[in-house]
């Protein structure tokens, strides 16, 4: 019976990690580029405040390939933004998923047109579609567009994603056979021991402490006997590279065993969007924030509902006892099976902590599951029920202007509100006001301020230094590609640069004759194109206008007139 009753739970995890990744059809999807696959990122990949959700397949520096739809379907939806994932287009197969193909830097001309015929009805740029299911059919492997560098890009790039059509559930591409050559084991540059009650400690640390690594061959890591008492757990930076690039990528999958058993594991095959905000916990946000650097903890916090860790009943909690030793060892993987492990003996040992934490106490305690308001003559903060992930006492201070509203390195989940006193700021001034976040006390970052008589107010979940600021003015409008009355028969684009320092463009528009053009934006270099193959222009002359238009109100505007004789 002992034997039966050990082989079951072993033969269910096998069963599970084979059925996970063979639930996937490998040879439905094909690639979306006609290039070797190398990848810029990996699903999952640890970003600033969300995980990746999908790949990032390079395109040999440079925009303009062609890409190809994963398998036959129909355009679903369109989606043109400045930021995010700017120019993207959403694919619905008959077999229940749905693909995405972001950072585009344009369409076909079946769909390009199609697009454009919306973006004149609206009169805008940006613009969301969600097209009938017979109007956009697609085949497998057509064109559909060319790479790109659109949006929240920093290099080109295509994004693209496999989504469940009804769950909207994110699906590690990988899964579905689409993956790069790797061989090379993960890389684990950094452990860190966390002390997870002020009764604990590790090498006589009531603090966090830095491990030492050594690394005996390649992959196989190991650190220094440590001793310890309490709850204690553990945190890696870690990350993995392909055969053909040295981007520094996600990794597939964490676990920890403890003399054998498994304590912790997560692995990144599928998430929500929702679940994304909870990469908060899973990293040591403090750290991140004062160090610059992501360290994935090895435990549960019970406030996380990630779905990608696998349920053990310790969630990674390691309760050390005086005089018993432990052996544990943390293993990091990539998708392609290359393995990398750390092994961490530990000695249990009661002693009396030599450096111990220090709790700065407030007359402000902000609990999870309480209501807080902070209220002066000035500024009002309000921080709703389940604003945070856990209690803390805020740090409030007023210098000058600036409020410091503590520092941002505590993770909020829910918005709070901050509330300004306008009441004796005169209307002219008031115009021109609007509430920023200063950052490095030289940038006064925009944030969305709603405006009455008496209060300015804005809703954040960012900690950190806010205070008033005006805005005089307008955007700068530059570099215009044409000069006034130029004969403009050969050109092909009209180009202009506006910009704005301080609030931020919230709107432009461009006329030639009195007449809407539509003028892309590209926010990374402040550029408006307009191309002039959208509308034959008679022979003659005609007038050009531009107009921007920031967040407290100022305008800028350029006109010239043009020939095309």
């Amino acid at each position: 019976m002992r034997k039966t009753t050990l082989f079951i739970p072993c033969l269910l995890i096998w069963i599970s990690g084979v059925f996970g990744q063979n639930m996937y059809p490998k040879d439905y999807f094909n690639p979306p580029l006609k290039i070797p696959i190398v990848l810029a990122g990996t699903f999952g990949e640890l970003r600033s405040s969300h995980f990746h959700s999908g790949i990032d397949f390079k395109t040999q520096n440079k925009q303009g390939l062609p890409v190809h739809t994963a398998a036959e379907g129909y355009v679903s939806r369109i989606k043109v933004s400045l930021f995010g994932y700017g120019k993207a287009i959403y694919v619905t197969h008959p077999n229940g998923y749905t693909t995405v193909y972001a950072h585009m830097q344009n369409f076909n001309k079946k769909i390009d047109s199609f697009l454009k015929k919306k973006q004149y009805l609206n009169e805008s740029y940006e613009i969301q579609i969600f097209p009938k299911k017979d109007l956009l059919s697609v085949y497998k492997d057509e064109v559909i567009g060319y790479s790109g560098n659109t949006g929240s890009s920093s290099a080109p790039h295509l994004h693209f994603e496999i989504r469940d059509t009804e769950t909207e559930k994110i699906i590690n591409p990988m899964l579905f056979g689409l993956h790069s050559s790797d061989h090379k084991k993960p890389i684990i540059s950094g452990l860190r021991a966390m002390v997870l009650n002020d009764s604990s400690q590790v090498n006589s640390s009531g603090l966090a402490i830095p491990l030492k690594l050594k690394e005996k061959e390649k992959g196989n890591y190991y650190c220094s006997p440590i001793h310890a008492y309490g709850a204690i757990g553990f945190s890696i930076h870690t990350f993995d590279q392909q055969d053909a690039a040295f981007n520094k990528n996600g990794v597939y999958k964490i676990e920890m065993r403890v003399n054998g058993k498994t304590f912790y594991a997560h692995k990144m095959e599928t998430f929500s969007f929702a679940e994304s905000k909870f990469i908060n916990l899973l990293v040591d946000y403090p750290y991140q924030y004062h160090h610059k650097k992501k360290y994935q903890k090895t435990y549960v916090h019970p406030k996380s509902n990630l779905s990608i860790y696998e349920i053990t009943n310790e969630k990674g909690l390691l309760m050390i006892k005086d005089s018993i030793s432990y052996a544990v060892e943390i293993i990091v993987s990539d998708f392609a099976g290359n393995i990398s492990n750390i092994k961490i003996p530990i000695q249990g040992k009661k002693t009396t902590p030599r450096i111990t934490p220090t709790c700065k106490t407030t007359d402000h305690l902000i609990r999870v599951d309480r209501k807080y308001k902070l209220k002066t003559k000035e500024v009002e903060i309000l921080f709703p029920k389940n604003s945070c992930y856990d209690d803390f006492y805020l740090h409030f201070e007023k210098e000058k202007d600036k409020f410091k509203i503590h520092e941002p390195s505590i993770p909020m989940k829910r918005d709070f509100e901050i509330r300004f006193n306008v009441r004796n700021i005169p209307d002219s001034i008031r115009k021109k006001t609007y509430i920023a976040k200063v950052v490095k006390n030289k940038y006064f970052n925009y944030c969305t301020t709603k405006k009455t008589d008496s209060v300015f107010s804005t809703e954040t979940k960012q900690l950190g230094t806010y205070q008033l600021y005006q805005d005089w003015k307008g955007p700068n409008i530059y570099n215009c590609n044409f000069y006034h009355n130029q004969n403009i028969k050969k050109f092909k684009f009209l180009n202009i640069c506006s910009i704005d320092k301080l609030s931020g463009i919230k709107s432009y528009r461009g006329e030639i004759d009195g007449e809407w053009i539509l003028m892309e934006y590209n926010p990374k270099t402040h550029a408006f194109t307009y191309n002039l193959s959208d509308k034959i222009l008679s022979k003659g002359k005609h007038s050009f206008a531009f107009v921007t238009e920031d967040n407290v109100g100022n305008t800028s505007t350029y006109s010239a007139l043009f020939y095309t004789n």
